[in-house]
């Protein structure tokens, strides 16, 4: 509190010192305290000066601004970089998953099918094998089916030739 106080005073002097201070340009230069001016001749080259410092002053902050500006934008752009790449490669893992992913649903489609396909032959030849086997039992069937009827057809015959024999 004390501190700020003291800081506070040496504020205000150096303020009123500055004031004096312009006061006494002023008058040198022929303005009175309203800043109206007294004498065109002296207060031409006064203007002329604060003109060019301020002109001065304005430049520095202008380059000062330009160099804080081109800062900023090579900051940016570094982050901007930065960012780029950190996203590039959280892209690229993230792909690298889908990828990883996606084969391994592949590769179970694939066995999914070898084994659909390894049934079916399976079934193929099975079938085909019933197909002989039914083939030969269907052949045994019309073999005696038709012996069957060779035997039937003789013994009418004979019971015709002695029924004929009889009439």
């Amino acid at each position: 509190s004390s501190l700020k106080n003291k800081k506070n005073q040496s504020f205000k002097r150096r303020t009123r010192t500055k004031e004096r201070s312009q006061n006494t340009k002023e008058r040198a230069a022929g303005t009175d305290r309203n800043g109206n001016i007294r004498n065109y001749r002296t207060w031409s080259p006064l203007n002329n000066q604060k003109l060019m410092a301020e002109y001065e002053k304005y430049q520095e902050l202008q380059a000062k601004s330009q160099r804080m500006q081109e800062e900023y934008e090579r900051q940016l752009t570094a982050k901007s970089d930065s960012h780029k790449t950190s996203f590039k490669g959280a892209k690229q893992n993230n792909m690298r998953q889908k990828l990883h992913e996606k084969t391994g649903q592949l590769e179970a489609a694939h066995d999914e099918m070898r084994q659909t396909m390894r049934i079916h032959e399976e079934t193929k030849e099975t079938n085909r094998g019933g197909r002989r086997q039914g083939d030969s039992g269907y052949k045994k069937y019309v073999r005696a089916e038709v012996e069957g009827r060779k035997g039937r057809n003789m013994r009418l015959t004979g019971e015709n030739r002695n029924h004929e024999k009889e009439v």
